[in-house]
């Protein structure tokens, strides 16, 4: 028990799971202190600093691991991630002037949020020497302490009337925590030296990679820059409020999936041995859908009693956001490692197409309805979410050499745990409506927890789930 938690996935897992709850009670937080119209403005302008940060971790990050000599590439690919932060400043700067600068509410959260990419070029070139080092579990431990400084900083300005700008400046300090930790981490510093020859080497990483966060990007926050262009900022805020509580339980289970996933497979890809890629393919998807599919199936039943219960009345909006949201991150976990499958395997253009072809599907349904509100915004998100499966599925079976019977039994532990929740939910409705206040509530989800965690053993024991490692 003591080798399983403290495994690189369970760390990585238990990081992420401090990191997302800390956000998640950041934004139960703001919900004590702001109304969903302050919330939408800020977490449009975090939508864009969201994506112009991605692009300094994306691609560079895992040329880093990828590299086959560190030493004639590091310093090339740091000066690479500050230049791309830079470009990330500079367009956050113009868009907080355009939307009326220190004046307006939206321009202040812009102008106050447009130094994270710069600042986050340093932290994300020093994470990636910790991963290409094998300590995993360091490179995720720092995140939950730099997280849970945030929160300190989040409460207190938020108490002291600070608004929106409170949240702007917990972000601040989950930075610039997070360097001084790396820092103290990593012995190695960057050198003033550039080197162009090594350019070509690290495009071919980076551009498949910078093709696939756009649309990434995109998928995730695309509907709030729509709403935020059509509607009000308050249809914003039910949007993305509904969307932090999926996106809690997704990340916490698909971003240490991701980075051990990365590191896994380009250390068997530089071994030639395309069938051990695809072993770890299978292992990481089981694992990955056993985690999340039945905590997925509980956010889509309980979404109205779990919103009220945590944001309050006044953001019940967001409920059916939260339970849409679920289906479709449920759908999007069997694309979660399409990057690194098919990059690893030398299929790179097909991965770029199926994101593409997805994003296309995003953006049309989006403006054809998905405009018309938060809801509306989250069926986009389900119909593209099925797109993409339908696409992705298929094109990694063939790259790894996976076949059909293999499929099925990578995902059926999931979809049958996922069942036996439903049921449990629904068995249990008269008791939530007998029970006063949340007190039904929380009965469910502790009998949920229980089934979930009875069915996480048993897997380990029998071997069906095998918990991923770089």
């Amino acid at each position: 028990m003591l080798k399983i938690v403290a495994s690189p996935f369970a760390v990585g897992v238990g990081a992420r799971l401090i990191g997302q709850l800390i956000a998640f009670a950041t934004v139960i937080l703001a919900a004590r202190y702001l109304t969903l119209a302050d919330f939408g403005s800020y977490a449009v302008a975090w939508a864009v600093t969201v994506i112009a940060t991605s692009f300094v971790f994306s691609g560079l990050h895992q040329a880093c691991l990828r590299s086959r000599d560190i030493e004639a590439d590091g310093d090339t690919l740091f000066w690479l991630m500050l230049g791309v932060g830079a470009c990330g400043l500079v367009i956050m700067l113009g868009i907080g002037l355009l939307a009326g600068g220190s004046g307006s509410g939206t321009g202040r959260v812009f102008l106050g949020l447009s130094v994270i990419p710069l600042a986050s070029a340093p932290v994300a070139w020093l994470e990636a020497l910790l991963m290409r080092a094998g300590r995993a579990r360091a490179a995720a431990a720092h995140v939950a302490v730099a997280e849970s400084l945030g929160l300190c900083v989040a409460a207190a300005t938020l108490e002291a009337g600070l608004g929106t700008m409170a949240l702007v400046a917990a972000r601040h300090a989950v930075v610039l925590a997070g360097l001084l930790m790396l820092l103290g981490l990593v012995r190695r510093r960057p050198r003033r030296r550039f080197r162009s020859d090594r350019l070509r080497e690290i495009r071919a990483t980076v551009t498949p990679l910078w093709v696939t966060t756009s649309l990434a990007m995109f998928s995730n926050y695309g509907a709030d820059l729509v709403l935020g262009a059509f509607l009000s900022p308050a249809a914003v805020g039910a949007y993305r409020s509904g969307a932090r509580i999926t996106m809690t339980v997704a990340d916490l289970i698909v971003q240490p999936l991701g980075k051990l996933s990365w590191s896994r497979f380009t250390r068997h890809e530089k071994d030639a041995d395309p069938q051990a890629i695809a072993r770890a393919w299978l292992e990481n998807m089981a694992a990955a859908a056993l985690l999340f599919w039945p905590i997925a199936c509980g956010l889509a039943l309980l979404a109205a009693p779990l919103v009220e219960t945590v944001f309050g009345p006044a953001w019940l909006p967001a409920a059916p956001v939260v339970a849409l949201l679920a289906v479709s991150r449920s759908l999007r976990l069997f694309s979660a490692l399409l990057e690194p499958a098919l990059i690893s395997t030398g299929h790179a253009a097909t991965q770029q197409r199926i994101r593409l072809c997805s994003a296309v599907v995003l953006l049309l349904l989006l403006v054809a309805w998905g405009r018309a509100g938060a809801t509306e915004a989250a069926l986009a998100q389900i119909g593209t979410a099925l797109f993409l499966a339908v696409m992705a599925v298929p094109a990694q079976a063939r790259a790894l050499g996976i076949g059909a019977r293999s499929l099925v039994r990578c995902f059926l532990p999931g979809a049958g745990m996922a069942l036996a929740c439903a049921v449990t939910i629904l068995l249990t409705e008269g008791m939530r409506a007998a029970l006063p206040g949340a007190q039904g509530l929380v009965a469910t989800v502790a009998l949920l927890g229980l089934l979930w965690l009875a069915g996480l053993a048993i897997a380990l024991r029998s071997g069906r789930l095998v918990l991923p490692t770089p």
